[in-house]
């Protein structure tokens, strides 16, 4: 046997996942699954004010779930519905998408998890010692 790291996914190798998912979705879900509802789906948004970005956000939609990358709000503009515009624009496009769920991983001692809980979501879950060796956690919310 021999290990080979690629720069990215061949068509090859694409051929291979789908191959072999067919026998891994009815052992694990106990159904065969349709394979287009296991792409992933990438989400971009900006919030832009007098030609200035203000705000960005960042997730893709895989299985029905959207995960968030990513939300920056410009430091002057936070506290302002930002933030908040760009995840009711999120969280409407993940239900276009049929996405029964979303998640995000925030500081656990950050500012942003009351923004989150405001909006519905909840902690999930802890990861002591995660990203920089500091403690994150997991916010989710049904959609």
């Amino acid at each position: 046997m021999k290990i080979i790291r690629l720069a990215r996914e061949t068509k090859s190798s694409i051929k291979f996942k789908r191959k072999e998912w067919e026998f891994i979705h009815p052992e694990h879900y106990g159904v065969k699954m349709d394979w287009n509802y296991w792409d992933r789906e990438e989400l971009i948004l900006k919030a832009v004010e007098k030609g200035k970005i203000i705000g960005v956000l960042v997730g893709d939609t895989l299985a029905g779930i959207l995960d968030v990358g990513e939300l920056i709000i410009d430091h002057t503009k936070r506290e302002n519905g930002v933030g908040k515009k760009l995840m009711q624009e999120a969280l409407s496009w993940a239900k276009g998408k049929k996405a029964h769920r979303t998640y995000l991983i925030t500081g656990k001692n950050w500012k942003a998890i009351g923004f989150y809980k405001s909006l519905g979501f909840k902690i999930t879950a802890e990861l002591p010692n995660y990203y920089s060796k500091n403690d994150f956690v997991i916010m989710t919310k049904p959609l």
